[in-house]
């Protein structure tokens, strides 16, 4: 008798920690799986940066007589990065910096304003104070998703961006 509840006992307790185990696993692959899904938000975000930077580094000047209100032109047709609601909404569920998505939010903004002015008349005018503060702001979004970037990732999958510029 007292051998077959020491057997029960121990076939209990073996389930319950293998039970435990698999949990375990299971939370750790769902981390891990969240985790790069927001690393690969980050890498697509960065690409998309990249372009509106470089996109808003070519621009003119334009001075009004009577205003002495000096206004950025861009002319170039522009396209917004496919920035979707969705994608925002998960990089807020995923993400652990709750101020990068609320960020991008005010730049996607910006981006089909833009998009609106580039396509709709013959320039975008906007002055150059909202100019360069945009511009600034977009700057420092960049930098915040590099270092967001370089402190998380690790391991073969997510190589660091330094050695990603050196590839090429």
């Amino acid at each position: 008798m007292e051998e077959n509840i020491l057997h029960i006992i121990t076939t209990a307790l073996g389930a319950m920690s293998g039970a435990y185990c698999a949990y375990l696993l299971a939370e750790r692959k769902l981390r891990r799986s969240e985790k790069e899904k927001v690393l690969t938000s980050v890498l697509v975000l960065m690409e998309h940066m990249d372009y509106v930077s470089n996109y808003l580094d070519k621009f003119d000047i334009a001075k009004d007589g009577e205003t002495k209100v000096n206004l950025a032109i861009l002319s170039d047709p522009f396209y917004a990065p496919p920035i979707t609601e969705e994608f925002i909404a998960s990089l807020m569920e995923l993400s652990p910096d709750k101020e990068m998505p609320r960020c991008l939010i005010h730049m996607n903004y910006f981006f089909k304003k833009l998009e609106e002015g580039t396509h709709s008349e013959n320039a975008f005018y906007i002055p150059i104070k909202t100019f360069d503060a945009i511009r600034k702001q977009l700057q420092m979004d960049k930098k915040d998703l590099e270092f967001f970037y370089e402190s998380e990732c690790g391991g073969k999958k997510f190589p660091p961006l330094s050695a990603e510029k050196t590839m090429y």
